[in-house]
């Protein structure tokens, strides 16, 4: 076999007991055959397994040395980083009330600024596909009209 080629293995898919009982000669052949292409084969395999551990062994030896940056302050030493001591204040730092519901969490990310930039980079986005492409006759694109904060909101609460 050419170095680099692949040899696919086969195997013999048996259901019962008795195919492998009731086998004519030529079935044991044939399983003669098979076997020793795949015994072929995982030697051909166990050659090339060995071939890249001894690459692996050549390889692992050539250490790449690099240039030191040291304008950004990288070294070949090894220290330990520097802890910086935390100083402010642990926890939310906004207003919730006592009872906070999973909506009052929901709404700390989605304020009526973020709504009206999702509302606004939507309708955007839709104008740019209706002024850059060519529509077929029957695009939903045709019969755009400007989404609301409210419209995108519904949208949000069915995903």
């Amino acid at each position: 076999m050419a170095e680099g080629q692949n040899r696919r293995m086969h195997v013999q898919d048996v259901s019962d007991d008795e195919n492998i009982y009731n086998s004519s000669s030529s079935d044991t052949d044939n399983y003669n055959d098979q076997s020793e292409n795949e015994q072929e084969s995982i030697e051909d395999l166990l050659h090339n397994a060995n071939l890249v551990q001894e690459l692996s062994i050549e390889q692992s030896g050539k250490d790449v040395i690099f240039d030191i940056d040291s304008h950004n302050g990288w070294q070949r030493e090894d220290h330990e980083p520097s802890v910086m001591p935390f100083e402010g204040r642990q926890g939310l730092r906004c207003d919730l009330p006592d009872q906070a519901t999973p909506m009052d969490f929901f709404y700390l990310l989605f304020d009526e600024g973020m709504w009206d930039i999702l509302v606004t980079e939507t309708n955007k986005y839709a104008q740019r596909r209706i002024e850059n492409e060519n529509l077929k006759p029957y695009s939903r694109l045709n019969d755009w009209r400007d989404v609301t904060v409210d419209e995108m909101k519904v949208f949000f609460a069915l995903m």
